[in-house]
């Protein structure tokens, strides 16, 4: 009897161990396949939101650019007020600045109601009952900067000394001491002394198609090459070659030579949340519209043609003009300029 009580023990203990054995594999299983399943659904939920997210931004840029095109008829509406009040039509009416008001019935209708800005329960139009969404539009003029790309409207080097001007203009090149002159001559981090002709002409060898080095002479006002390229690239710890085409994106500037995080904040993103705050864009004929362009914008495209003016050499006249200009815009926030004249007019002060 002791011997068959011993062995059914043991016969237990064994059995107890595959037990807990078996157990702890299920247990095992059970997690792994709760950690798949979970992480299946997460990932399906993530693609679905990022769907989604995608289908209301293209909704709202066809939105805006439906709102764009109906500027035509909305300018013809406002044409007798307009006359009565400036005594000329009405210039390109910017009614992008207005889109993300205009279409928050379709991009947030909920937030919309909400706030009682409509009479319209926008909750049983048909489409917009269950939106997935919001979106949110930002929409500006990207004639009103200095398109540092190739113009579309000049080629040669009519189109380099153009940019180089306006460039030139920009950086405080023309005033004398200019604001921005502790950006220049100084050693980068890559060793190299940069003027800023130098950064002018690096910006302008990236895009254009030749393997000539530009030189940039603005007392003369004219452009030259002075040999091969110096590819300053291949220097670098980690080198590249000058693309020698057109700029695909403004992130592409830092690859410049002289472009580094001062330039960038002075420069091209002033205020990196707000795309209007830039000075430069890479789209566009290069044409720059005077009833959207920032006044330093302005400053620069009327010195890239009359650089010997008092607003181009004279600090404290190129702070009065932006400053008159700011005012102006603020007391009269509605475009102002119908033809190239009335803005040329208002330089001479007429």
């Amino acid at each position: 009897m002791r011997g068959r009580t011993r062995r059914a023990r043991r016969e237990q203990g064994v059995a107890l161990i595959i037990a807990i054995t078996t157990i702890a594999i299920l247990g095992a299983l059970l997690a792994d396949m709760h950690q798949s399943t979970t992480t299946g659904y997460v990932v399906a939920t993530t693609q679905r939101d990022a769907l989604r997210a995608e289908y209301m931004a293209k909704s709202g840029l066809n939105l805006t650019r439906l709102l764009v095109s109906l500027e035509p008829p909305i300018r013809q509406l406002v044409a007798p007020l307009y006359r009565q009040l400036a005594g000329r039509s009405p210039p390109q009416i910017p009614v992008w600045r207005y889109a993300n008001l205009v279409l928050q019935p379709f991009c947030q209708h909920e937030t919309f109601d909400e706030h009682g800005e409509s009479r319209i329960d926008f909750r049983s139009s048909e489409g917009l009952e269950d939106l997935p969404g919001t979106c949110d539009v930002v929409a500006f003029a990207e004639n009103s900067m200095i398109n540092i790309n190739r113009p579309l409207m000049l080629a040669g080097d009519q189109a380099k000394l153009s940019l180089a001007m306006q460039l030139f203009a920009l950086l405080g090149g023309y005033q004398s001491p200019s604001p921005y002159d502790e950006l220049f001559g100084v050693v980068d981090a890559q060793g190299l002394l940069n003027t800023r002709q130098d950064v002018i002409s690096a910006i302008i060898d990236w895009w254009d198609e030749d393997t000539d080095q530009l030189s940039f002479d603005p007392g003369a006002g004219a452009v030259s090459t002075v040999g091969s390229e110096l590819d300053v690239y291949r220097r670098f710890k980690d080198p590249y070659s000058i693309k020698n085409a057109p700029f695909d994106s403004l992130e592409e500037l830092r690859l410049i030579r002289g472009v580094d995080d001062d330039f960038w904040a002075t420069f091209i993103e002033p205020e990196p949340d707000n795309p209007e705050s830039r000075a430069v864009t890479i789209y566009g004929s290069g044409m720059v519209n005077p009833n959207e362009a920032p006044p330093e914008v302005l400053l620069a495209r009327v010195c890239s043609f009359i650089p010997m003016a008092s607003l181009c050499v004279d600090p404290m006249q190129g702070a009065m003009f932006i400053s008159l200009l700011s005012t102006v815009r603020s007391l009269i926030p509605v475009p102002f300029f119908t033809r190239a004249n009335d803005f040329l007019n208002f330089i001479e002060g007429k």
